[in-house]
């Protein structure tokens, strides 16, 4: 086999290494001497010399070749290493030392037949016994060293696994060749799991699924193998057969913040399976996220435990997206309620928004001070704190109020018999985004005006003209929101990918059709054509392992053309 050069090699060509390797093997010294006088300059010439003579002297001591081996081995003369390994090992060839250390150096080499020959010579001369308690310490780091082959050498084979059945095909290689490697399973099961996510990845959730499932049967003891089989299973679709796998990840992990985020993922679930009565349980563990513990100490104020307690005051710090900030942001009406004074902290983009919310008190834009409050909650603990009924949440018929904000957006000029529609079809998710011509086909009747809700342009070649009267209020991030929600305000329905808009215009309570994709956000739930979040939304799915968006389009123009007759 043809061997890449070591970094100290790398001035003399290849095909004169080796050739002067197989004189120096074979004790032809004249050969040997004639190639370096081509390369007079190279001191590792001069050391295949010696080795060579060595060769002669290891006839009576192969102690002397194996001490040399060594010596280059640890100053990284890999070539020469190897020329004194197999120097002893030609008088030698039972010594397991120069097996072992040959098996190794060939391993630097990424000849991976070549160092499994190797090791497993060495093995098999300990016999049974490889593992036994008794073991001589280079005894014991063959053992180890299996392991590390064993994961080279399938890490060769990872991009022929693709399917459950190709790991078939590698246990028929391997498992023999491998029987002293002791991880070789776990190996195998870790390079299963990873081959799991990145198929979910390339988007076949299907294989992934398959593939994660062999992962936690070859190495039950993965925490993580069981926490990418659950999203892998949930990405498939199949919702119910996710769950233990999250559980048992959770559960497994003994890292404080990774098995947090197993919960969290598990929350997630539970949200969309609608089983709100575990959120009580598996919120505590989000303080345990590493990337989230900063919010343990923001601020001196006791974290909300959920009881309310009129006359005192709660600061609502906002987490996550636009859209989830605009979801929970509901619940400062449910404090004002309860006789609470409600404090908001949120990006500067949604103060003015924040600000319509019936029960907000004051709305800062952090790194600002934050005033002296008895209480604070990250806003989109409320939503798992206070709900538990999938049904409808609290403030499912709109909680915007636009009245309680400034004039800052255009104003709409409505012709008789219009319908006013706004779209969106982007997001910040390509598999989510919706073909802009598409929505041509929903123009069915002449009075169909469509507004343009987001702030990038429609593409050239866009067959559909939109109507775009925002364009001059995106260059204020500030007041964008409140200027897209008094646009969305005016309008008849919104039609959007699932998309801020989604929140916004569910939020004011306007008509709103909303596109997903087959296996959408968990917060759409599984199988309703409603929200319990928003009243007046209507979910269009797409079906299960597709990713055209013509039947959800057809959907909508039927709904819209029954919409039409009804309004005749």
């Amino acid at each position: 086999m043809t061997m890449p050069v070591s970094a100290n090699l790398r001035s003399v060509p290849l095909a004169t290494l080796d050739e002067a390797l197989r004189a120096a093997l074979r004790g032809d010294t004249a050969r040997l001497h004639e190639l370096c006088s081509l390369h007079p300059d190279s001191a590792d010439f001069r050391h295949l010399a010696e080795l060579s003579a060595a060769g002669r002297v290891a006839l009576a001591s192969p102690h002397h070749a194996l001490e040399r081996a060594w010596e280059h081995h640890g100053g990284e003369r890999l070539l020469l290493a190897r020329v004194a390994y197999q120097t002893a090992l030609a008088v030698a060839p039972a010594n397991r030392e120069a097996l072992s250390g040959l098996g190794i150096l060939r391993m630097r080499f990424n000849d991976i037949p070549g160092s499994l020959t190797a090791l497993t010579r060495a093995a098999n001369l300990l016999g049974p016994t490889l593992q036994a308690a008794d073991l001589h310490q280079t005894d014991r780091e063959l053992e180890i060293r299996f392991g590390i082959l064993a994961a080279r050498a399938l890490s060769t084979l990872a991009d022929m696994i693709n399917t459950a059945a190709d790991v078939a095909t590698v246990l028929s290689r391997l498992a023999l060749p491998f029987r002293h490697a002791a991880g070789f399973y776990r190996e195998l099961g870790m390079l299963v799991a990873r081959r799991a996510v990145e198929r979910m990845k390339e988007g076949d959730p299907i294989q992934a699924v398959a593939l994660g499932r062999l992962s936690v049967i070859l190495e039950p003891g993965l925490p993580e193998a069981y926490s990418n089989l659950g999203y892998a299973s949930e990405m498939a679709g199949c919702y119910p057969q996710a769950y233990r796998p999250y559980l048992r990840g959770a559960l497994a992990n003994t890292d404080p913040s990774r098995r947090a985020y197993a919960y969290l993922m598990l929350k997630h679930l539970c949200f969309r399976l609608g089983l709100w009565d575990q959120f009580a349980d598996l919120l505590p563990h989000k303080r345990n996220y590493g990337p989230l513990t900063w919010w343990n100490t923001l601020h001196p104020a006791p974290l909300w435990d959920g009881a309310l307690k009129p006359g005192t005051s709660i600061l609502i710090y906002a987490e996550s997206g636009f859209g989830d900030v605009i979801q929970c942001i509901r619940y400062a009406d449910y404090f004002q309620a309860h006789g609470m004074e409600v404090h908001v902290a949120c990006d500067r983009r949604l103060v003015s928004l924040c600000r319509l919310v019936p029960g907000v008190t004051t709305v800062q834009a952090p790194p600002c001070r934050i005033g002296n409050v008895d209480w604070r909650v990250w806003s989109f603990d409320l939503f798992y704190m206070i709900e538990r009924d999938p049904v409808r949440t609290f403030k499912a018929e709109g909680y915007l109020d636009l009245a309680r904000g400034p004039e800052v957006g255009p104003v709409l000029e409505r012709r008789p018999g219009e319908l006013l529609v706004g779209i969106k079809w982007t997001t910040t998710d390509p598999a989510k985004d919706l073909p802009l011509d598409a929505f041509a086909r929903l123009r069915v009747h002449p009075g169909i005006r469509f507004v343009s809700l987001q702030p990038e342009p429609p593409p050239a070649a866009s067959i559909l003209t939109v109507e775009r009267p925002l364009d001059g209020f995106f260059g204020d991030a500030e007041d964008s929101f409140l200027a897209t929600a008094q646009v969305i305000g005016q309008l008849d329905l919104v039609i959007t990918a699932d998309s801020v808009i989604t929140h916004l215009a569910g939020a004011l309570g306007v008509e709103t059709w909303v596109a997903l994709k087959a296996v959408p956000d968990w917060r759409w739930m599984v199988e309703r054509d409603d929200s319990p979040l928003y009243d007046s939304l209507t979910l269009f799915r797409q079906p299960l392992g597709e990713t055209s968006w013509d039947s959800v389009f057809d959907a909508l123009e039927a709904v819209m053309r029954q919409r039409l007759v009804a309004e005749a």
